[in-house]
């Protein structure tokens, strides 16, 4: 028994929260007598971290950003850098009118045109047009052709095999023919109906309706380019005749082709803040910009004849970018409305307690620790991304509560401890305190660290920077902060001004610390003849189960799903844009690559088709496959009466055919597609291929439940098709799948996250508080919390995605705070459970809410954003707010009242008594003490 006794002695005198207690105290006593020379040393510290952000990076790369970089796809994407070097970026303009095929309607898009092409600006000390952006392929314009018969549209209007294959580059001898071929230029391609004309306006409009629809169904070649073309493609609301022949459209789509050269890009330069600018360059961009301001002009004079809308490449990065950061001005009035809120908390009224440096102090221990966060990530090359402009509110959200805390600590002094020297008042509030703003600050601390380990780079980052800014925060509250609070003591003894430090009020009475603070005697009288009464703690307890059981079925509801129009506000032209070409392209799906690699070509063309046929038969998935193969086979069948399908070509046939293919009328819109280890020269056979490509689109998907099978049924088939020549490479790659592959880990990061969240919280708040009990119903508070959101965030229209992944993220750090300081002080009061319950509500209650107000005060003004980022932010903000208070502050006291754990044993008493016995050989002066008094 004895041996029982001395070890639970020795376990209250040492466990963690007994020795911070004591460390506090300590500390507090230091900075109450030097609390100047603390300032000037945390000040120091800080800018001397903080110089380490000179060696900053702000990553604006999507791949390194939002793709896990040991992907596939990651890997894939480094590949084609490295050996296909180039991409295109679309621009779009969509017209929509009752029949686009009317002479006036393309006559008018033909001058819209026209100004397209023709815009120029300074660049560099030359004039940037779009000849030299465009993607540039060869002409082919003598090519030979058969006309369409205008009686055969009962078949497939466009089966090449209707077509005339042999052209002049297998009957004229080849000098001859590559000479005529190598005079003629390179042109721009453009896929665009206007090309039927010769995108002549004048043409066009002297064109009867009767000249186009006939023009446009016998068309099979570009008259421009001379490769076979199919306009039908371009038309959406088609209208046929009984012979299929197209009458009339409701809309017409037109695209330019900008080309970007990726081998040596650097995303630092081109890319947003966003981190949503994909495969850019300076001249790419600035004509993107040129594009928009002439089709903003054109759609600014509203046609009567039809309706434009449009998309540019950098469409979705400027607007996604503007969109995440067009609202900082209203979090700008969010942070000086917290100010103005936390000098309503602190101060009182009259002008030497006003708080107005303490408050701004408060502040500035959040600036200074993300200054110290950026500074010391940055060292050690941790890069800032687009998630980490939310740190400042976390931190702020943190910093604030733990100012509230202090409040409420030096406020529960009693009458012999506010009779001690200053530095020993200041050691006792710091010994409360500290030890409650440890529990929160550590348990953040962990589950940012947690939160870490998740393979999503951005993401990474973020809980990096966050969990060293949250220790900051910790570190600068401690001590910044508590000087400035023993300063501001001083300035109040010396009846100082709290605005105008020089103006002193002689005639000053200070308030009567014995009076209650009105927040206080609410949360007392409410507490004590209301929710403590048994039928009420029932119905708390039942209310709890019930909004929990309705949370619990919005979570297994919940979605995993994101889409990246999301971020584009809806009155915004792209968002129009994309609206209008849903309706008349429902189908138009994202764009997808099969490449493959230095392979033997001869040999592996019958896997090649075979592999193709694969893919073209999943008709449910993929749809427009734009292959070389399919007419290289026509070609070679018609030419040279081979079916290379079945019939292994030698090493010399395959490199003279393809050269040949290549040159000619009908796959020279093919050699973009190829990459050859040297150049490719007309007449001669073609040196070995580096990387060969084929195009398709994906069809239209509504969730991830669709579209992530897919992608790994295709990437299946394409990785399957047992290539065993050159390096063997083949894969399927498509831009969208950063996307996709980031919701198809997202989800599992999210559950992985927040369940080793929780069980660190557990095992820190026991490690810290010491008593399994109450880490128990902290752990079950922080969980209702995070069950309490997720459901009811399915209940507001939100899903699973990397916004709300960050926003619960950024959540656990919050819903810790609330639980965690109840369930602390609970264990410092002594008295019955509900004597207990009451005396922690009515003392650290208030700092509580006002902690969770001032957060939701600052994020106030986010719930009239049309920022899909800030909307979403807020309302996981409010739910865990608003749930963290309940569960903290309402459903734990009344649990605690009815359960709760022993009081732990404290030295607060034996320590105050012993600072009184020994107050004769401080050093504080009496002075002080006095007028300390009389300021209490």
């Amino acid at each position: 028994m004895r041996c029982c006794e001395q070890m639970s002695s020795c376990w209250s005198r040492w466990s963690p929260s007994a020795v911070s207690q004591r460390l506090f105290f300590a500390l507090g006593q230091h900075i109450g007598r030097k609390p100047v020379s603390v300032v000037v040393w945390c000040l120091l510290a800080a800018l001397l971290a903080g110089c380490g952000t000179l060696w900053g990076r702000r990553e604006l790369d999507p791949l390194r950003l939002w793709v896990p970089p040991d992907s596939r796809f990651a890997s894939d994407t480094v590949w084609l850098q490295q050996h296909f070097g180039a991409a295109v970026r679309p621009q779009f303009l969509l017209a929509t009118a009752p029949n686009v095929l009317q002479p006036h309607v393309l006559s008018q898009l033909a001058n819209i045109h026209k100004a397209i092409v023709s815009t120029h600006t300074p660049y560099k000390n030359r004039t940037l047009t779009y000849e030299d952006v465009c993607l540039r392929v060869p002409v082919i314009s003598f090519a030979a052709r058969s006309p369409r018969s205008a009686l055969d549209f009962d078949e497939d209007i466009f089966d090449e095999q209707t077509v005339d294959e042999i052209d002049p580059s297998i009957y004229l001898d080849p000098k001859i023919y590559c000479s005529v071929l190598e005079s003629f230029p390179l042109d721009c391609l453009q896929r665009s109906i206007l090309e039927l004309w010769k995108f002549d306006a004048e043409v066009i409009a002297e064109s009867s309706l009767e000249d186009v629809i006939d023009k446009l169904n016998k068309t099979l070649i570009g008259p421009v380019l001379g490769h076979p073309m199919d306009y039908s493609n371009t038309l959406g609301g088609i209208r046929r005749d009984d012979r299929g022949k197209i009458v009339s459209a409701e809309s017409v789509l037109l695209t330019w082709f900008v080309h970007v050269d990726i081998s040596n890009m650097d995303t630092s330069l081109h890319g947003n803040n966003a981190g949503t600018e994909v495969w850019a360059s300076e001249t790419a961009l600035l004509w993107e910009n040129m594009f928009l301001d002439v089709m903003k002009t054109n759609t600014s004079l509203k046609n009567p004849h039809f309706d434009v809308y449009y998309e540019a490449g950098r469409s979705f990065g400027d607007l996604s970018n503007d969109s995440m950061f067009q609202d900082a001005g209203k979090l700008i009035i969010g942070i000086g409305l917290m100010f103005f809120y936390i000098q309503l908390i602190l101060s009182k009224f009259n002008w030497v307690e006003v708080k107005f440096t303490l408050g701004s102090v408060g502040l500035l221990c959040v600036g200074l620790a993300l200054l110290v966060s950026c500074g010391i990530c940055s060292v050690i090359g941790i890069p800032f991304g687009p998630v980490h402009n939310s740190l400042p509110f976390l931190l702020m959200g943190l910093g604030i509560d733990d100012m509230f805390i202090m409040k409420a600590c030096w406020e529960q002094l009693d009458e012999y401890e506010r009779t001690l020297p200053l530095p020993d008042q200041i050691g006792l509030m710091l010994q409360h305190a500290g030890a409650s703003i440890i529990v929160t600050s550590f348990t953040d601390i962990v589950a940012f660290s947690v939160g870490a380990i998740t393979v999503l780079p951005s993401l990474q980052s973020f809980c990096i920077y966050a969990a060293v800014g949250v220790f900051f925060i910790f570190i600068f509250a401690v001590t910044f902060y508590v000087a400035i609070f023993v300063l501001d003591l001083r300035r109040m003894a010396a009846k100082r001004n709290g605005v105008l430090l020089c103006i002193k009020h002689p005639d000053y009475i200070p308030s009567d610390h014995k009076e209650r603070p009105i927040s206080q005697f609410i949360l007392s009288e409410m507490y004590s003849k209301f929710v403590f009464k048994l039928p009420v703690k029932v119905f708390v307890i039942l209310l709890t189960v019930v909004v929990t059981g309705f949370s619990i079925d919005g979570l297994l509801r919940l979605e995993q799903k994101f889409d990246m129009t999301w971020f584009i506000p809806e009155d915004s032209y792209y968002s129009k844009y994309m609206q209008v070409r849903k309706e008349y392209y429902p189908d138009m799906g994202y764009e997808a690559t099969v490449f493959l690699g230095a392979l033997n070509y001869s040999q592996e063309l019958p896997k090649i088709y075979t592999m193709l046929e694969k893919l073209e038969n999943e008709t449910s998935l993929v749809h427009n496959f734009d292959t070389w193969t399919s007419p290289f086979h026509t070609f070679v069948l018609a030419n040279y009466k081979k079916d290379i399908k079945n019939v292994i070509l030698s090493d010399l046939e395959w490199s003279t055919y393809i050269s040949k293919f290549l040159h000619s009328s009908s796959g020279a819109k093919y050699r973009g597609k190829f990459r050859f280890s040297t150049d490719l020269i007309c007449g001669r056979p073609a040196p070995p291929i580096k990387v060969s490509s084929i195009d398709f689109r994906f069809k239209v998907f509504n969730s991830s439940d669709v579209y992530l099978p897919a992608m790994h049924h295709l990437i299946g088939i394409v990785e399957h098709s047992n290539f065993t020549t050159g390096d063997e490479f083949a894969t399927l790659w498509a831009r969208v799948f950063s996307n996709w592959i980031t919701d198809e880990i997202i989800q599992v990061e999210v559950e992985r996250n927040l369940e080793l969240a929780l069980a660190c919280v557990m095992i820190c708040t026991f490690i810290i508080i010491g008593n399994f009990q109450m880490c128990f119903w902290i752990f079950v508070c922080v969980l209702l919390t995070l069950v309490n959101t997720c459901g009811w965030m399915q209940k507001m229209g939100l899903t699973i995605d990397i916004v709300t992944c960050v926003g619960l993220e950024l959540g656990i750090g919050f819903c810790v705070d609330y639980a965690a300081h109840i369930g602390h002080k609970f264990l410092t009061v002594e008295g019955s459970l509900e004597d207990r319950a009451l005396e922690t509500v009515t003392s650290i209650g208030a700092a509580v809410l006002y902690g969770g107000g001032s957060t939701l005060l600052s994020l106030s003004l986010l719930s009239m954003s049309e920022a899909y980022v800030f909307k979403t932010f807020f309302k996981i903000f409010l739910l865990v707010i608003v749930f963290g208070i309940f569960n903290g502050l309402v459903f734990l006291p009344v649990v605690l009242s009815l359960i709760g754990p022993k009081p732990l044993q404290m030295h607060s008493k034996r320590e105050s008594d012993s600072s009184n016995r020994n107050k004769k050989n401080e050093k504080s002066e009496p002075s002080e003490v006095i007028s300390l008094n009389r300021i209490e």
